[in-house]
């Protein structure tokens, strides 16, 4: 079983430390495979809107 990820440094100093603090708002533990799914998820979002804003 995965251990649950914890704020790594007092301040944000990545992508990762950030969607690490935003993802413990909606859940209470957070896995090392939830950060990048869950940027990956935005990443796609923002590509969608892209193109779509573009054709």
């Amino acid at each position: 079983m995965a251990a649950a990820l914890e704020k790594p440094y007092d301040k944000i100093y990545d992508t990762t430390h950030l969607m690490i603090v935003v993802l413990h708002k909606f859940k209470k533990k957070v896995y090392e495979h939830d950060v990048p799914l869950s940027l990956i998820i935005i990443e796609v979002i923002i590509a969608i809107i892209g193109v779509s804003l573009y054709f």
